[in-house]
């Protein structure tokens, strides 16, 4: 198998020889891009390139081609560089133009100094942005990239999975990203120490380290979690947005001298960032959006059609794990295949968010569910909604104007990350102002999915795709678009019962069922659906029959079930509504709202896709 030329050589030389052709090619930064484009599409050529996902930045050498998986958590203001510039000789006085693009720091061999003022000096500008790992990213995902790049976990060679062993019932760490600094198989122990040193996420994102090096501004604590600035050339407006989930691949920097302040920007812009040692600078060849970071999966279109087993199995461990209520396993199924797809008007199409109530505190019941989810999902966190964590934790991004930074927060989260809500460990008491205003940003991620961040002067709101499942004990004060009310079949929910079925479930998981589970999430999530006119049609007809029939019927209820219906048809392999998966939807909705008929009335109104629904209504 042939290997690409960059993997071997400098990556800088290659460009320096073809700025050095410029007189005959013009184009010769065009040259650059579709060079090391032809380089990138050769087989096997991405394996080659190390991933600073993977390695530790001091294995890495400056000047490299190194590949990075992120997500865009803050982009600074354009970068001004010298695109070109000349050297003088000292002795003879001759000169020489160099290239200054893809590189932070200028070349001067010895006895040369720089002329900022010679006729062939260029400055131009570049984007800059800080890109962290996409926040949550699940250990199996870590592993899985570990795998396909050939890069070795450990010296203990066998890994052992702290979530499935958690579920299992021995002491373990929910968090998905933890996990890795927990397992001596992933090379912990030598994460750990040496993100001791650096950033293991305990320093709170955006505060300084000992008084002098800030932190790497995860929006989650990771013990894999990287950072890098990335920098990108003749990219237009709009190509690259504020949590956009991207892969890119460059030349890395390392250069010592750029860990000095930089004391000589007089309008004080220039924000105050890591050393290259702990967060690489990365100049960007290539780079595209990810549509998902499944390493089951292919990268792009076509995926693989859906396994028909892998919808039965993750129903029946749902099932389980509901404790033999297959409703619930119903539309917690449909609630992980389901993302926005369209914004119309005040409508969020597409999401369902989800309130799993009757849950109990009894063995952690909410904990492990989500330990389980984690373990299918590519990304996702587990946040209890405690007093203490709405008070002292801060959930949306803030500007420090000092730094110049945009500090991050926990629900700064990149597409499709799952958010599993623990109400079941709140207490009674009475919340600072944070916790208020942490409790109404997950209320407005969770109806319009937009996130508030805090300017200071003014607050800007982002759009996000951040499926959000609520558990608790009776019907949540949180909004939601569907509330269900678990009943478990025909036994009580004791302590001694959940923790036997969660340590069979957590037995039964084998690799190859987990790996059909995870590949069929990811791809329902991923398949185009399409509403035909004679399709919309006859379900608008069916609910003319339906309100009819039934009074209390309303707009927002057939809205309800045509999300429904196209989750169903999708859970199916499915792209168009078929009558069947219609006819399915309403048998849902049906006795959903015949168990939330039997509870007492509540005051006040739940959301559903942005629209009010009162409680008696069936919510």
């Amino acid at each position: 198998m042939p290997v690409p030329v960059m993997a071997n050589t400098n990556p800088l030389h290659t460009i320096s020889n073809m700025f050095d052709s410029r007189a005959q090619f013009p184009d010769w930064e065009r040259r650059v891009v579709d060079h090391f484009t032809k380089e990138l599409a050769m087989p096997d050529a991405s394996s080659t390139i190390p991933s600073l996902n993977l390695v530790q930045n001091h294995s890495i050498m400056d000047g490299q081609l190194v590949r990075f998986r992120c997500m865009v958590q803050d982009m600074f203001d354009p970068e001004f560089y010298l695109a070109q510039y000349q050297v003088r000789n000292t002795k003879d006085g001759s000169m020489r133009t160099l290239c200054g693009r893809y590189r932070d720091v200028v070349s001067c061999g010895p006895g040369e100094e720089l002329v900022t003022d010679g006729a062939e000096c260029e400055t131009r500008d570049r984007l800059a942005l800080y890109c962290v790992s996409p926040p949550g990213e699940a250990a199996w995902v870590v592993d899985h990239f570990r795998r396909l790049g050939g890069v070795e976990a450990g010296p203990s060679g066998t890994r052992t999975n702290n979530l499935k062993r958690a579920l299992e019932g021995e002491a373990g760490e929910m968090e998905v990203e933890s996990e890795a600094s927990a397992d001596p198989a992933l090379g912990g122990s030598e994460i750990s120490k040496k993100q001791k040193s650096e950033v293991s996420g305990s320093c709170p994102p955006g505060q300084l380290q000992g008084g002098q090096q800030p932190s790497l501004n995860l929006p989650l604590p990771s013990s894999h979690g990287r950072a890098s600035i990335v920098k990108l050339y003749d990219v237009k407006d709009g190509d690259i947005k504020l949590n956009d989930l991207i892969e890119v691949v460059g030349i890395v920097s390392l250069d010592p001298t750029m860990a000095a302040p930089e004391g000589d920007d007089e309008m004080g812009n220039s924000p105050s960032l890591p050393p290259p040692s702990l967060v690489p600078r990365l100049h960007v060849l290539s780079f595209s959006h990810l549509a998902h970071n499944n390493p089951l999966l292919p990268a792009a279109a076509p995926f693989p059609a859906l396994q028909e087993v892998a919808k039965v199995e993750l129903l029946t461990i749902l099932t389980t794990c509901m404790l033999g209520d297959k409703l619930a396993a119903e539309y917690l199924l449909l609630h992980l295949i389901s993302k926005v797809y369209l914004r119309k008007d005040v409508l969020v199409l597409g999401k369902l968010s989800l309130n799993l109530h009757n849950m109990t505190t009894h063995e952690e019941w909410p904990k492990r569910l989500a330990t389980l989810l984690s373990l299918l999902t590519t990304n996702s966190h587990y946040l209890p909604l405690t007093r203490d964590t709405l008070d002292n934790t801060s959930f949306t991004p803030k500007k420090d104007f000092e730094a110049n930074r945009l500090v991050s927060g926990s629900l700064q989260l990149g597409p499709s990350t799952h958010l599993w809500l623990d109400e079941t460990v709140m207490t009674d008491g009475q919340l600072t102002a944070p916790g208020l205003k942490n409790l109404t940003s997950l209320g407005n991620l969770i109806t319009w999915q937009k996130l508030e961040y805090d300017f200071k002067f003014q607050a800007m709101e982002y759009e996000t795709d951040i499926p959000c499942l609520v558990m608790s004990e009776g019907r949540s004060m949180l909004p939601s678009d569907m509330q269900i009310m678990i009943k478990p079949s025909q036994v009580e929910a004791r302590p001694d019962l959940i923790s036997k079925t969660f340590s069979e479930v957590g037995a039964s998981l084998t690799v190859e069922l987990l790996d059909r589970v995870r590949q069929y999430i990811t791809s329902s999530r991923l398949l185009e659906y399409a509403l035909t006119e004679q399709v919309m049609k006859a379900v608008q007809d069916d609910f003319v029959s339906m309100r009819q029939a039934q009074q209390g019927m309303t707009v927002e209820d057939f809205h309800g079930l045509l999300v429904l219906g196209r989750l169903i048809s999708l859970s199916n392999g499915r792209t168009s509504l078929d009558p069947l998966d219609w006819e399915e939807a309403k048998r849902m909705e049906k006795e959903r709202k015949e168990r939330a008929a039997a509870l007492p009335a509540r005051v006040g109104a739940n959301m559903a896709n942005g629209m009010p629904m009162n409680f008696n209504a069936g919510q």
